[in-house]
Parts: structure tokens; C-alpha cells; sequence
């Protein structure tokens, strides 16, 4: 990652005072007759939904201007830096596209010249002092190999970059989980619309991060590519007290254990458990399954209600919740992945 990245322009002339913001550009296939009134030359940009005109992906040829942007506030002529490390990041390694910078107020980037918006003029690359010339600066971090397996992921602390692949075990809308073939450990990994589904292969480059209060090690993804290998990630079969289990490593360097959680732990990983169903009371997708041993395990479905069955096996990832105080272990699952079973005799 960049250790450090600025763009430094200097304004020349102002007329009113107000914001100024650098946005990163999205798609190489901007319109070359797009001006900041059109997105052709000749049909204005569509204002869609609060979104920047030229934001809107609605009209061919139109730019994306991802969410990455840096703002502030323009008082007069002079020097400004904005701190643009986001963007420059999302170049290097997030595999976006270098199309540069679209710079503009709020005038600019409504496309409504009734707006009471400040014209700033900044000073280009014409500019006889170099000095004043627009310039982009940044600076490399040391390399630092990134965690390549899942369960140095686990042990590492919060930021620690990584680089690692596995099996896609279980897909939700926000995010989803991968473990080893082995089933020796998983992660969560969060990500919104990420159009993945099991069984899938995948490597991931992000950092590790740790979700509050829950306590879950997670990996925010900076980029995620499907990798050779289709193999059904077999889930591990638990009694329900054995499910969460205690701290893997040393937090922050390594996944909490829950409260009174015993053996080895297993956030993250797919596990199927069998037992009786206890609902409870005001919430249609959240259970208990019982099996009789010392504690049930918590249970969430993610996409439907509570079918109306009485014993169950349930299969998921291990995830883990705040519930009545303490850290619990929970299963989120579907309504595809709970299987009615006949209650033994």
C-alpha cells in the first residue's frame, strides 16, 4: 500500500468560497466529447438519484465515479493538498483503472449553473513557475510479505495485509466465508455484491479486521478473483457445545473464544448440528437447536422465517453475537440448509 499519496494544486482564481472535490475516475471509456454540462458533447448529464451527472452509468459512453473521494474546503487563492491515498491504493492494488482525477464544486458536478457554487480556477501544467503546476505525490509503504494461509490471517492483528485463497463454504448478500480443504479454519470475508456462490474457489487480497462488539476476525477485501477448483466445502459435524470453542491465538493477535466456549476453536468454519428446535418468542429467524449436551447453539436464518419444524439439522458457518451479555457462538444459515429429521426415539 501507499505509505502516503497527495495531489497539490493551486488555485490562481476564486471567485465564491466554498468545497472543492477530487473524485477518482472509474471506467477508461470516457466519452472524449463528454463536457462538465454533457455527456456527449450535446446531451446534458442525467441528475439520477443525488448522484454526481457524470456518475450516473446510465447513458453509454458515461463515466463511474466510484465512491472514493476527498473534499475540502477552498478560502481563497494559494497552495491546497488533498490527501488522495484512497485512490491511489484502488490503482495499485485494487485493479482499478489510472483515468486520473475529475476535480470539481458543487457547481461543477450538478451540472446547474444556478447553483450558488464557487468557480475555482486552478493552475495546469502551462504554468510558467513549475512551481505552481498541479503535482502528484506519493510514497511507497515497505514491503511487508502479506499472510498467506487463513489461520496466520487469524493470528495476525487488525491492518495486516493478505494474500490468501480458499473454498467458499457459504455465500450471504454482504459477505461470505472460506476455509481450508481440510476444514482446519475459516474466515469471514465482507463484501456487498460480490455475485459469489458456493462451491466456488476464490483468492482474496485485504486486510485483517476485527468486527465490534462481536469479536470476529474478518478480511475487508481490496480484491477478489475466482481461482481454479470446485470442491464442495464438507461441513464438520459438532454437538452444539462444542460449536465457537475457545480463543485461537492471543486477540487482538487471534479470534476471541466464547463465553465459557471449550476446544478448539472454529469461527468461521462450515459445521452442521442435529437437534431439537427452541424458538424464541418475537423473533421468527433466530432458534435455538438443543441436542442435549451442556449448552444449544444459536442459530440465524439469513433469507427466511422459522420453518414449522421440531427437529432439525442445521448446517452453516460459525459466526458469533452478543446475546444476553455474554459472546455466543451462532450458525447463520438458510432455509435451504435446514433439513427436517425425524426426533429420535
Amino acid at each position: 500500500m501507499a505509505a502516503s499519496a497527495t495531489l497539490t494544486l493551486n488555485v490562481a482564481q476564486v471567485g465564491d468560497l466554498g468545497d472543492c472535490t477530487v473524485w477518482q475516475i472509474g471506467p477508461t471509456d470516457w466519452n472524449t466529447s463528454a463536457t462538465e454540462m454533457t455527456y456527449d458533447g450535446t446531451n446534458p448529464w442525467p441528475n439520477y438519484a443525488g448522484l454526481p451527472p457524470w456518475g450516473y452509468d446510465g447513458q453509454s459512453g458515461s463515466a463511474v465515479i466510484p465512491a472514493t473521494a476527498v473534499t475540502r474546503n477552498i478560502t481563497g487563492v494559494g497552495s491546497y493538498t488533498w490527501d488522495v491515498k484512497s485512490i491511489v491504493d484502488k490503482w495499485l492494488y485494487g485493479g482499478a483503472d489510472n483515468s486520473g482525477f475529475l476535480i470539481g464544486t458543487w457547481q461543477l458536478v450538478y451540472g446547474n449553473p444556478g447553483w450558488d457554487a464557487p468557480d475555482v480556477y486552478f493552475s495546469t501544467v502551462e504554468e510558467p513557475n513549475s512551481a505552481l503546476r498541479p503535482k502528484l505525490e506519493f510514497t511507497l509503504a515497505p514491503f511487508i510479505p502479506p499472510v498467506d494461509t487463513i489461520a496466520k490471517a487469524k493470528l495476525a492483528l487488525d491492518d495486516t495485509d493478505v494474500v490468501i485463497s480458499g473454498k467458499i463454504s457459504a455465500a450471504f448478500e454482504n459477505d461470505f466465508y472460506i476455509q481450508n480443504e481440510d476444514r482446519s479454519c475459516g474466515i469471514r470475508v465482507q463484501m456487498g455484491e460480490h455475485g459469489l456462490n458456493a462451491p466456488s474457489s476464490v483468492f482474496v487480497i485485504g486486510k485483517v479486521r476485527t468486527s465490534w462488539p462481536q469479536n470476529e476476525r474478518y478480511i475487508e477485501p481490496v480484491t477478489v478473483n475466482s481461482a481454479a477448483g470446485y470442491v464442495t466445502a464438507e461441513p464438520l459435524a459438532l454437538k452444539a457445545e462444542s460449536v465457537g470453542g475457545a480463543a485461537y491465538g492471543s486477540p487482538p493477535a487471534g479470534q476471541v473464544g466464547m463465553d465459557g466456549g471449550v476446544g478448539l476453536n472454529n469461527v468461521g468454519l462450515l459445521v452442521t448440528v442435529t437437534g431439537r428446535v427452541e424458538p424464541i418468542q418475537g423473533l421468527d429467524t433466530w432458534f435455538f437447536v438443543n441436542d442435549g449436551s451442556k449448552t444449544p447453539v444459536l442459530v440465524q436464518i439469513m433469507d427466511v422465517q422459522l420453518p414449522s419444524y421440531s427437529f432439525v439439522t442445521v448446517t452453516g458457518p460459525v459466526s458469533c453475537e452478543i446475546w444476553d451479555g455474554k459472546l455466543v457462538p451462532v450458525i447463520r444459515t438458510k432455509g435451504d440448509w435446514i433439513t427436517n429429521v425425524p426426533e429420535p426415539q
